[in-house]
């Protein structure tokens, strides 16, 4: 089961809460001569976006009704946040110009024996806001992100850990710790982090999964034995190849359904090639390949395939999965692929990324939107990983967009034009102002018409 709730991206049908309501009249006492029944007055609203989070700019069509004689119209607000837009008959639309409550008012006209009622009923939208995910070294910021997706205490199934030092065995996990709904920390090798411990121990049921990723030389056995010795009595896997190559692959192939279980992941979406002697192809991907129930592999320097990497392909061709390149480097070892991403560079190839995830009516519309620095690899694993979860979930498909410290490109700005801006409710920026700067959060403010 996930650990998170995931909501439906078909339309969301909301009644009005009881004590706005009038109960059916059936079985009431007929009212005494002379007197007006009273007129039963509803309404139902169809939710344009995410279901229970109303953003500034979302729309909500609404019908109202009256059970029992008459006719019902949504004419007026009593706020500035929204207005009302009639349709036609009983039909309306709610349009939300920014956060706040926005009251709208229901008029019934009664009829012969029906008394002309009207009621309020009180809509409330949630303002878009800038989240800053942030620590004081890239450790805090793997702990900061752990504890913005999973806010609650023993919230989540399982963890990884991966080593501060390497980019390598992180980029591969990012991809299936957004599957499993759990949080990627950094650790330093020879030692556990007390942040990191904590972490744990706030974060997991006893007995729960903590998976470490790679060998000894980056997660030392100091480290295992740390975990091994906290109080959760954690269950400990450590998946590792003899390179970062086959490390990606047994990432790959494992699956972890409970304490000492392991066997084949039959992962049914394509399988997406990057580059592994740089890391921004790879970060940019996770997203999409989490969205998508993809897996990711590794290609090697000099657009070689590496023989754990290419065992897995010919796994994915014998299977019909789709071969996707991210990436010249992964493109060139690969020329055979079904599907190649290759932008002019990084931040190039991290837009067609976006644009692959956001495209309408294939994965859905994203409610959240990552900026990551497209030149510190820690802020921008945290940054996948981020987003990776939320675009697993379904209910908030968030792309990761690389940008410079100082300022957003046109390749960014293009690919933050590509998505519903209406529809995001939430954009997070991972690392501190070197990683990205208050330059760009003001940019990225500017094009999500978010209030400071």
């Amino acid at each position: 089961m996930r650990s998170r709730l995931v909501i439906s991206r078909l339309l969301a049908l909301a009644v009005l809460l009881p004590a706005l309501l009038v109960a059916p009249a059936s079985g009431a006492a007929a009212a005494p001569a002379g007197e007006l029944l009273p007129q039963e007055v509803s309404a139902e609203f169809h939710f344009r976006n995410w279901p229970g989070r109303w953003v500034a700019g979302t729309t909500t069509d609404g019908t109202a009704t009256s059970t029992s004689g008459g006719r019902v119209v949504a004419t007026t607000v009593t706020t500035a946040q929204c207005r009302v837009e009639p349709v036609s008959g009983n039909a309306f639309t709610v349009r939300f110009l920014q956060g706040g409550v926005c009251t709208v008012h229901l008029d019934g006209d009664g009829d012969a024996t029906h008394a002309r009622t009207t009621r309020d009923v009180d809509l409330t939208a949630e303002a878009k806001q800038v989240v800053r995910l942030s620590g004081p070294d890239r450790v805090g910021t793997s702990v900061a992100a752990s504890r913005s997706l999973h806010p609650s205490t023993r919230q989540a199934t399982g963890a990884y850990l991966a080593t501060t030092v390497g980019f390598a065995d992180a980029l591969a996990a990012a991809a299936p710790s957004a599957q499993r709904q759990r949080p990627l920390l950094l650790n330093p090798t020879d030692h556990l982090d007390q942040r990191v411990a904590d972490e744990l121990t706030r974060l997991l049921e006893p007995g729960s999964r903590v998976t470490l990723v790679g060998g000894r030389s980056v997660v030392s056995d100091a480290v295992e034995s740390a975990v091994r010795a906290l109080p959760g009595h954690y269950d400990v896997l450590r998946i590792a190849g003899e390179d970062r190559y086959a490390t990606a692959a047994a990432l790959l192939a494992a699956t972890e359904d409970g304490p000492g279980v392991v066997r084949d992941l039959p992962y049914s979406g394509p399988l997406y090639l990057v580059s592994g002697t740089d890391w921004p192809d790879g970060l940019s991907v996770a997203p999409l390949a989490a969205q998508t129930f993809g897996a990711v592999l590794l290609t090697g320097p000099g657009g070689s395939l590496p023989p754990a990497t290419r065992a897995g392909v010919d796994a994915a061709v014998a299977r019909g999965r789709e071969v996707v390149a991210v990436g010249g480097p992964a493109a060139r070892s690969w020329p055979g692929a079904t599907r190649t991403l290759v932008g002019t560079d990084r931040y190039d190839t991290s837009r067609l990324v976006s644009d692959r995830l956001v495209v309408a009516g294939e994965y859905g519309h994203p409610r959240r939107v990552v900026v990551a620095s497209g030149t510190s690899w820690p802020d921008a694993l945290v940054g996948s990983t981020v987003a990776g979860q939320f675009s697993y979930t379904g209910d908030a498909q968030g792309p990761l967009l690389l940008t410079p410290p100082d300022g957003l490109l046109p390749t960014t700005r293009a690919a933050l034009a590509t998505v519903d801006t209406d529809g995001v409710y939430e954009v997070y920026l991972t690392g501190g102002a070197a990683a990205v700067s208050p330059a760009v959060e003001a940019e990225v403010r500017e094009a999500f018409v978010v209030r400071p």
